[in-house]
């Protein structure tokens, strides 16, 4: 019967701990000796853990099922507004702004004499791939934002 009275108060110091808090000599001292509470600590541990970390559960929705859960929400949804995004347009443009790069510099190569020709030419081009860059992420931003919040590591957390 006492030892159950000091294992119950030993785990109710435990309990009353802030996170990361140094625990007790007389605590550390009781979890060592008692099975018991140290496995009801480690229990609680584990616990926490699991608790703590995000929820991880992959639910298997396909399009028929977002669009009538966006149907329930918004009666005014037309499922024809939804455009799917594709790459295709900008990997075509991509390579076709590379083979021209590639063309003009063979040009230039083989007509060397025409040197304003040739930098109003890279001037153009530098130009259009800046602006191509730009109108990318600017129509994508929402992938990249995703992307650089996934992507960025959580701060440590200080640890008292």
């Amino acid at each position: 019967m006492k030892d159950n009275q000091q294992c119950e108060k030993m785990i109710d110091t435990y309990l009353m701990l802030d996170k990361h808090e140094r625990i007790p000599l007389a605590v550390c001292v009781h979890l060592l000796t008692c099975k018991k509470c140290r496995t009801q600590v480690r229990m609680m541990t584990q616990a926490e853990e699991k608790l703590s970390s995000p929820l991880a559960i992959q639910l298997p929705f396909s399009d028929l099922k977002l669009c009538s859960i966006m149907q329930s929400v918004d009666p005014g949804f037309d499922i024809k507004s939804i455009c799917p995004v594709s790459m295709r347009k900008w990997v075509i443009t991509g390579i076709f702004m590379i083979i021209g790069i590639i063309i003009f510099e063979i040009l230039d190569y083989l007509l060397p004499g025409a040197a304003i020709l040739s930098a109003s030419i890279h001037i153009v081009f530098g130009i259009s791939i800046v602006l191509y860059c730009t109108i990318f992420i600017a129509s994508n931003l929402e992938f990249f934002v995703k992307l650089m919040q996934t992507s960025a590591k959580p701060a440590d957390k200080k640890q008292n």
